[in-house]
This record gives C-alpha cells, sequence and structure tokens, in this order.
C-alpha cells in the first residue's frame, strides 16, 4: 500500500508476477499460474489460457477485460481475471509473438533480424 493507503497495482513491464486484472492495454504478458477448481483451470485451458500463452491486452473497464489469446479475443469478468497470473514476457518473446503474425519472406520473417 502507498502512504495514501490505496493499493499499489505492479505493471507488466515491472517484471512482476501479478493478476492479468492488473495489466495495462497493450501490455503482452506470459501466464505463468491459474488457480481454482480442476474446472475452472479445465475451461480456461479450453480457452487458450495454459502456462506459457503470451496474451494482449485489449481493453479494460472497472469489472471485466478484453485479451487476445492465440488470435482469439476473448472477455473475463473480475472473478477469473483473479485466477490468471502473469508475468511480462522476455522481449524475445514479444518478438517471437510480432513474428508469428508477419509473413515469411524466403523462410524468414519479415522485418526480421538477420
Amino acid at each position: 500500500m502507498n502512504p495514501e493507503g490505496a493499493a499499489i497495482r505492479p505493471h507488466a513491464a515491472q517484471g512482476g508476477i501479478m493478476p492479468i486484472a492488473f495489466a495495462k492495454i497493450g501490455d503482452i504478458v506470459r501466464v505463468i499460474r491459474i488457480t481454482g477448481s480442476d474446472e475452472v483451470r479445465q475451461h480456461l485451458a479450453e480457452l487458450g489460457f495454459n502456462v506459457g500463452a503470451v496474451v494482449t491486452i485489449v481493453s479494460t473497464n472497472g469489472s471485466s477485460i478484453i485479451v487476445s489469446v492465440k488470435n482469439v479475443r476473448i472477455a473475463l469478468d473480475k472473478t477469473m481475471t483473479g485466477r490468471i497470473f502473469v508475468t511480462a514476457p522476455e522481449k524475445n518473446v514479444v518478438a517471437d509473438e510480432k513474428a508469428a503474425h508477419t509473413p515469411l519472406v524466403n523462410g524468414k520473417h519479415s522485418g526480421a533480424e538477420a
């Protein structure tokens, strides 16, 4: 908590572990842990939220967020956002995520460094 008594919200760029609810619009984060019952974890896995998955935060409002995981946009309510723990990916993961959406030219991703 800060001196005013408000909770300090960690940001993905700081590299800490946090619930996905604390990520900001535009952040690209990596799933590192999922909590909840077996049924909840299975449901999230079926949606693409597996340990190691790269997730982009698309939009937020006070009670839910919209994310992109495996090229699919998914809305998560407050309960689910507290069950998915993430960290900011390393720079090479962000590059890999961008490369996955870049066409191949001569067997290499266009725009990729040689």
